[in-house]
């Protein structure tokens, strides 16, 4: 029937008159390692954009898409002022990291974002693991500027 179906998971086709979308990378896409949409006005967008942007060593972008409350490094990278050895670290811990997993919003003007190694799944059960065994990290967002802007990452 037109118009019926399921939208895809993590950027597949859906149904007859559906987009695809959904899946775990979150609302309209996929997996950041699966070609995902670097759009910062959507959370794992934002992460996607500022893996890209680390990556690349794009200090213009990397500039817009860090919070101005970011500490640390973080605002160290923001500004410019991060020497070599600090940025070839944090390429180094997140250069290959991808987007795994959107969990739902617990506030208005925040947003975590889970990643980890690409191509690994998100884990269907709630058992707690530790981050050293998943090799996942939490990237904390905060919506500044009509976008999202990465805060935190833990």
């Amino acid at each position: 029937m037109p118009g019926a179906g399921a939208g895809g998971f993590g950027g597949e086709a859906g149904g007859p008159g559906i987009a695809g979308g959904g899946g775990p990378g979150g609302p309209g896409g996929g997996f950041a390692g699966g070609g995902g949409d670097a759009d910062p006005k959507k959370p794992d967008g934002a992460v996607l954009a500022f893996l890209v942007a680390l990556n690349a060593k794009d200090q213009d972008s990397l500039s817009k898409l860090i919070s101005s409350k970011a500490t640390g490094e973080l605002e160290k990278l923001r500004k410019g002022e991060l020497d070599e050895r600090g940025y070839a670290k944090l390429v180094e811990q997140y250069g290959q990291l991808s987007v795994v997993q959107v969990p739902p919003p617990q506030k208005a003007t925040e947003r975590i974002v889970v990643i980890g190694p690409s191509g690994q799944q998100p884990q269907p059960d709630r058992k707690k693991r530790s981050a050293a065994n998943t090799g996942r990290k939490q990237v904390v967002l905060r919506q500044e500027d009509g976008g999202w802007k990465v805060h935190q990452i833990r």
